[in-house]
């Protein structure tokens, strides 16, 4: 449960007073009770009390999702308040200066938080003892002014859940980037302010600091609660991991599946054949006989080759280690090519120019090697009658 609110804690306190007259913000009219001395406004408690309750349960329920609340406030008397009660409950804070953009432009923001922590590492190394006074002074300038804006936020990966805002009109910046980003606000909201653009408003004295330190102190409290909730989630899960567990593994059985077709066949008259009634097991296509074909195809003569192919081929299918007989018999017959072109050339030159003087001119170029073979023969019979 979130931390309740009483309203006699609230008179203590002096949440019920309000800016001078001449200040005031007709917008917050509805949660004005009246004047004191016509010169102050009194703030109608019976408004706060609910309105406080409600924006109190909220941050309970964020804090209890593991969700960021950001607390604002840069205003001197609230600076020490914030800073404390962000200690307590673990959240972040900005209480001295907001920087301009640090919602909206969230990635640079990160980049300033690296430097500063870049920077608090190297004053504690070495090579800063080694540096001369003037330059350590400048680098200690530099990270004082970094710890100042974020020194708070140096804990926040991301953006927040929610904003708690104390002196809206001071922190009009920190609510217009909460605004664009749709980032709820609950807001401390004065007479002298406006209550626009605040999710959730407590109408409430800003500028006392008994009142500031009521706010920090109740929004601490819901925020532990929360906490400790997830706490005790996280070390009963814990305790669960610990303890002997046994896992058992069971199959799906297919015995419910399998009744239904038995309880429907004996219901219903069996009309149908025997076959459509029969079980899916059991319904199978019968077997059917395959019949083998065999087809002898006769080979194929081949061609008679020459005896200069059957040479050529028998060279080149011999292998490397084969026997030298085989090897001198194959060069043998390739050795003879040659010579057998060389008669022949000459031959065909002299068959040739007896075949010019013989045939007629109109013989076709084509028909040339026709023409040749011819006297060849002829010839060969020729000088082998001579020889005899």
């Amino acid at each position: 449960m979130a931390a309740t609110v009483d309203l006699k804690e609230l008179i203590e306190h002096s949440v019920h007073f309000g800016h001078r007259t001449c200040f005031w913000e007709p917008k917050m009219a509805p949660y004005i009770y009246g004047k004191k001395s016509k010169d102050l406004h009194i703030i109608n408690l019976l408004k706060t009390r609910p309105l406080f309750q409600k924006a109190l349960n909220e941050i309970e329920a964020v804090a209890a999702n593991n969700g960021k609340i950001l607390l604002v406030s840069t205003k001197r008397i609230a600076q020490q308040a914030i800073e404390q009660a962000a200690e307590k409950c673990e959240m972040p804070c900005v209480n001295k200066r907001w920087p301009g953009g640090m919602l909206t432009n969230f990635k640079t923001i990160l980049k300033s938080v690296k430097k500063m922590r870049q920077l608090e590492e190297f004053i504690k190394s070495d090579e800063f003892d080694a540096m001369k006074k003037k330059e350590r002074l400048s680098v200690q300038r530099e990270l004082g002014k970094l710890q100042a804006s974020f020194n708070g936020i140096r804990d926040m990966t991301s953006l927040p859940d929610m904003l708690f805002v104390i002196d809206v009109g001071h922190e009009h910046i920190a609510i217009k980037e909460a605004k664009k980003l749709g980032i709820p606000v609950v807001g401390i909201v004065d007479t002298n302010c406006s209550p626009e653009d605040i999710d959730y408003v407590i109408p409430g004295n800003d500028d006392s600091q008994k009142a500031i330190h009521l706010y920090t102190r109740l929004v601490a409290e819901t925020i532990d609660v929360a906490r400790e909730k997830i706490r005790a989630k996280l070390k009963a899960a814990q305790v669960k991991m610990e303890g002997s567990t046994r896992v058992e593994v069971v199959k799906k059985t297919t015995k419910k599946v399998d009744q239904k077709p038995e309880v429907d066949t004996v219901e219903q008259p069996s009309t149908a054949a025997p076959d459509e009634n029969a079980t899916p097991e059991a319904a199978k296509k019968p077997a059917v006989e395959k019949k083998i074909i065999r087809v002898v195809a006769k080979p194929k003569k081949s061609p008679e080759k020459s005896p200069k192919v059957a040479a050529e081929t028998t060279s080149k299918k011999a292998k490397p280690a084969a026997s030298k007989t085989t090897s001198k018999a194959a060069e043998k017959v390739v050795a003879k090519k040659p010579a057998a072109k060389k008669t022949v050339v000459g031959k065909d030159a002299k068959s040739e120019k007896s075949t010019e003087k013989k045939a007629p001119s109109k013989a076709k170029p084509s028909a040339t090697k026709a023409a040749d073979k011819k006297p060849v023969k002829k010839a060969d019979s020729e000088d082998s009658k001579k020889a005899k």
